[in-house]
């Protein structure tokens, strides 16, 4: 097998990650930022709809990205 074919076995002592992994791990880190953006302007909605103010809801943006990450 070569390097170019699908699922190709590397050989031993050849270090890295399969190039295939590099793009989803890029869309990860651009998307993350943008999931934090989108909680942050629904928090006074949520925090309206459960009684709290939106310092108590703050915490749903740390543990989102936190989660993701």
């Amino acid at each position: 097998m070569t390097d170019t074919e699908p699922g190709a076995i590397r050989e031993k002592g050849r270090p890295g990650f399969d190039r295939r992994l590099l793009p989803p791990m890029l869309l990860g880190s651009v998307l993350n930022p943008v999931n934090s953006t989108i909680i942050s302007v629904a928090l006074v909605p949520i925090g309206k709809a459960l009684g709290a103010p939106a310092s108590q809801t703050a915490w749903l943006v740390c543990a989102t990205s936190r989660e993701f990450s």
